[in-house]
């Protein structure tokens, strides 16, 4: 028997398999959830923003973080017309 017809032989047989009722579904499902976990971009300024108006406490962190930077600046102002 050559290699060619061993595998004829092989292609030939007949395998039982057992594949559920919802195979196609589930496999569609999986192919569509990738197919938009690959798409969506890495930073969603819109996703962000929405989160951050949704929240109290974020609210307040950025506009402390604000607060902060801005008398940092006022002081180096300051401090460079003394000087």
């Amino acid at each position: 028997m050559t290699i060619t017809e061993r595998y004829r032989a092989w292609k030939e047989q007949k395998k039982q398999i057992e594949v559920s009722q919802d195979f196609a579904k589930k496999l569609m499902s999986r192919l569509y959830q990738h197919e938009q976990a690959k798409s969506k971009p890495w930073l969603d300024s819109q996703q962000f923003f929405g989160w951050l108006s949704g929240h109290f406490w974020a609210k307040a962190g950025l506009a402390l973080a604000a607060a902060i930077i801005g008398f940092v600046r006022f002081v180096i102002i300051f401090c460079a017309a003394l000087g």
